[in-house]
């Protein structure tokens, strides 16, 4: 019996020095993947984009944007679009159409129809009016302010017809109203007439070399002059050139250009339905909120359970807009037993359809997310060492867990029993 407890106490003795040495095991929640997906839209109209943007690892959290832009792609968007009428205010500009209009008017009216179509499609479009005729004289500075152009383009129809056809000067006046970060400038030069054949080709070259693209439409057919000047419609001097009758003034300029633009800009987006999809682990052990409202459309208040998505829809996206929504998915249970160790994506997949301008309809699926885990790690504890016991440890021992009174309480029982079956021996004995 002697030898029996010596062996025991050992037993306890061991036991006592493991107690100083255990381990714990604690979740921690990372971020296996942030990124989440781009992809271009047909014609390069734009770009739909998913990606994780912000995170707090210690409460379980992910921020989530979602974005639409109708813009060509990240790395190319043009920005603002500046178009600077330059229009001729000479004598012949009076001159009677088969309408029963002078060209004056029927400029002036398809300028109109220009302005109203060309502000409805871009939100982010300046419009400047320069005349000319012996100099270039601005009627209206840049403006994104429809009525305000509006307004100048009634000014200029009411300005009395003056002498000469100084193109160059008209060209110039204008290229110098461009604001300097601005990188889609146009001018919209609308003229019957000719000057100075040598100079005006060479203020045209000069300009576009200074990247204005330049749209011409010029009222006289048969005019070798014109040709020297602004080439052919098939082979144009500079940008873009229309050589017309009096006829055609308005579908020229109301439409045929303002096609011409809107080729250099985005085009509107329109019937727009964005389908965020949210896998089962998602929906069961994070909660939804949004950061910030949606700038664009309505979205759906929470995510629909039966469905697994929230639905964001908009009208229309216009040339350099863009839309965005931002939500947080928040872990429940830091501890969640169910999910431990598990690679979760945000979402399944965001679904967009869409109607392009043309009202074609395209569809664009985003399958990749950025993906999250509940991990659970084991770390070796060494209490004998001199800590500062006023900060916890990294990770804590879940509560309840004493691994040597559970130890010590079998080695009291075997104890126990040996020391009966002993005592029952030696009577026997």
């Amino acid at each position: 019996m002697k030898k029996i407890l010596k062996i025991f106490i050992l037993m306890i003795m061991a036991v006592i020095s493991l107690e100083n040495m255990i381990y714990a095991t604690a979740t921690e929640f990372k971020i296996i993947d942030k990124n989440g997906q781009i992809k271009n839209l047909e014609n390069d109209q734009g770009y739909i984009s998913k990606l994780l943007v912000d995170s707090n690892v210690n409460n379980g959290e992910v921020t989530i944007e979602l974005k639409l832009s109708n813009t060509s792609s990240e790395e190319k968007k043009i920005g603002k679009t500046e178009v600077i009428f330059v229009v001729d205010n000479s004598a012949s500009m009076g001159t009677t159409t088969s309408a029963g209009i002078s060209r004056k008017k029927a400029v002036v009216n398809a300028m109109q129809t220009f302005v109203n179509k060309l502000y409805e499609q871009n939100s982010n479009i300046y419009i400047g009016l320069v005349k000319f005729s012996e100099n270039g004289n601005v009627m209206c500075n840049l403006t994104n302010e429809k009525q305000t152009m509006l307004n100048a383009i009634t000014t200029f129809e009411n300005t009395a017809l003056e002498s000469n056809t100084n193109i160059s000067a008209g060209l110039t006046t204008a290229n110098s109203k461009f604001t300097s970060d601005c990188k889609n400038k146009i001018i919209v030069l609308l003229t019957d007439g000719i000057s100075e054949v040598t100079t005006t080709k060479n203020t045209l070259l000069s300009v576009e070399q200074t990247g204005t693209y330049i749209i011409s439409m010029v009222n006289q057919t048969n005019s070798q002059e014109v040709t020297q000047i602004f080439g052919t419609q098939e082979k144009p001097t500079t940008g873009k050139f229309y050589n017309i009758e009096d006829a055609n003034i308005n579908q020229v300029i109301a439409d045929s250009i303002f096609k011409d633009i809107l080729d250099t800009i985005q085009k509107p987006i329109k019937n727009i339905t964005i389908t965020d999809y949210f896998p089962d682990d998602i929906i069961s052990n994070f909660e939804f909120s949004y950061v910030e409202d949606q700038n664009k459309g309505t979205i759906s208040e929470k995510i629909d359970q039966n469905k697994k998505c929230i639905v964001w829809t908009i009208n229309n996206l216009l040339g350099t807009e863009e839309a965005t929504v931002r939500y947080k998915l928040k872990l429940k249970d830091m501890n969640n037993q169910s999910i431990i160790n598990k690679i979760i994506p945000t979402n399944d997949k965001v679904e967009l359809c869409y109607t392009d301008y043309d009202n074609k309809k395209y569809s664009v699926i985003l399958e990749n997310s950025p993906k999250v885990q509940l991990f659970m790690q084991k770390e070796e504890i060494n209490q004998t060492e001199n800590k500062d016991t006023t900060t916890a440890n990294k990770i804590l021992p879940k509560t309840g867990e004493n691994n040597s009174a559970i130890i010590i309480g079998l080695l009291l029982s075997i104890f126990t029993i040996i020391w009966i079956l002993g005592s029952k021996y030696n009577k026997l004995k």
